[in-house]
């Protein structure tokens, strides 16, 4: 079966194009090329001016909410859900060396000669507890300061001995180093605080995963 493409006439007819018939309805003039002449029928109606600017218009209108849309997106403020914040209990777990999916970590510190130093394992958001200070509490000064904090006194003055190496399941809270303020990249961004009575690390503003933690404290560290 041949394929023909017939165009309606100004007068609103279809002529066929193998005789001199001529339809009014569509539905007719293909039954009749079909029947008659074996011969398929593509119908096409020029389009009129008034067609042709409503088509315009329709375009114009389509391309004007599109673009007011996208506007609208671009001005948008979107507001990702915030996580609840590491309390004392997580980082009791999550904060300890070699936990399982850890919020902390230990590694080379960024500061020449400093040793090691923590490191946030995820990112960290102000308000977070990290980790804990875990070490062993004597009642007799220590000479070495450097991973000391004094717990304060009440009766007995009392002292915590900081971990010097990091031990399986225990907090890694003495690893923190002391802010370097010649280094904009080694400020203060965390702080020990007491926690009944333990001694914790919270964030102070926002961490970054791979960066690490620093804080503001003496050979004397009271709390």
């Amino acid at each position: 079966m041949s394929e023909e493409v017939v165009l309606r006439k100004s007068d609103g007819l279809f002529y066929c194009p193998r005789c001199t018939v001529h339809y009014v309805n569509e539905r007719a003039f293909r039954a009749h090329c079909k029947t008659k002449h074996g011969l398929k029928v593509t119908l096409f109606k020029k389009k009129s001016i008034d067609e042709k600017k409503a088509k315009a218009r329709q375009r114009k209108q389509q391309r004007k909410a599109t673009r007011e849309a996208l506007q609208a997106m671009a001005g948008k403020t979107f507001r990702l859900k915030q996580r609840a914040l590491f309390t004392f209990a997580v980082a009791r777990v999550r904060g300890a060396y070699q936990a399982a999916n850890s919020i902390v970590k230990i590694d080379d510190s960024t500061v020449p000669s400093a040793g090691r130093g923590l490191f946030a394992n995820v990112d960290l958001s102000a308000g977070d507890i990290c980790t804990v200070y875990d070490g062993e509490k004597v009642y007799e000064e220590p000479t070495d300061h450097e991973y000391v904090c004094q717990l304060g006194v009440v009766t007995t003055k009392s002292w915590l001995m900081g971990l010097k190496d990091p031990v399986a399941g225990r907090g890694l809270g003495s690893f923190v180093n002391r802010e370097t303020r010649g280094r904009s990249r080694c400020l203060k961004n965390c702080q020990l605080m007491r926690s009944g009575n333990a001694i914790c690390i919270k964030i102070l503003k926002s961490v970054k995963a791979g960066k690490e933690q620093f804080a503001a404290y003496g050979r004397g560290y009271r709390l």
